[in-house]
């Protein structure tokens, strides 16, 4: 974990600005932090490019509770680069900050990550488990199972690119595909679906 240090020069614009802390979590690969999203005081980055030796990319969770010295909570290896992450836009059912209402939902504490780039062509979406943000992984994750058995993994064609989560669903645009693809999120968490209103 490298936390770069903050130079004066560097701390405000002429406006007044000030830049309060900044890291690269560099994870002994080079990696570009390109996608944030934010919820209470964790922020799940993607990482576009470049891949590792494997064709991965790393799918990070950093603690911002502390804003002058943001920690890296965990990550975790996709196949592919991690083109975007994405809470449940759902204000009303999940809440946010004080508001607590989804915090015992499944869906409110899910965050999609869309791949692009993946070896063999395994590109997509994959739905991860946020209940403890410092130990997330995909909803279901076996280690040993092949890509394609992996329960949070939704295989889109040529990738996935601007995926949203809200409420039960998934969204997602498409790069190498025009259609956009809504995906129903409840068989994660053992409900039975019913297709969209």
């Amino acid at each position: 974990l490298l936390v770069l240090p903050l130079t004066a020069a560097a701390q405000t614009t002429p406006r007044g600005l000030e830049r309060v802390g900044a890291t690269d979590y560099d994870l002994d690969f080079t990696t570009r932090n390109t996608e944030i999203e934010i919820r209470d005081d964790f922020i799940y980055v993607g990482s576009f490019s470049p891949l590792d030796e494997n064709g991965q990319s790393a799918f990070k969770v950093a603690d911002v509770s502390a804003p002058a010295n943001p920690t890296l909570a965990t990550y975790f290896m996709l196949p592919g680069a991690v083109l975007d992450t994405k809470v449940n836009g759902d204000v009303d059912r999940c809440g946010y900050g004080e508001n607590t209402t989804g915090a015992d939902d499944p869906a409110c504490n899910t965050v999609l990550a869309t791949t692009q780039g993946a070896p063999d062509d395994n590109d997509g979406a994959w739905l991860f488990d946020i209940r403890d943000p410092a130990t997330a992984e995909p909803w279901g994750y076996d280690p040993a199972a092949a890509l394609g058995d992996q329960v949070a993994f939704i295989d889109r064609e040529g990738g996935s690119h601007n995926g949203f989560l809200f409420g039960d669903y998934a969204f997602l645009g498409g790069i190498d595909e025009a259609s956009f693809e809504i995906w129903d999120i409840r068989p994660l968490f053992g409900d039975t679906p019913a297709p969209p209103e």
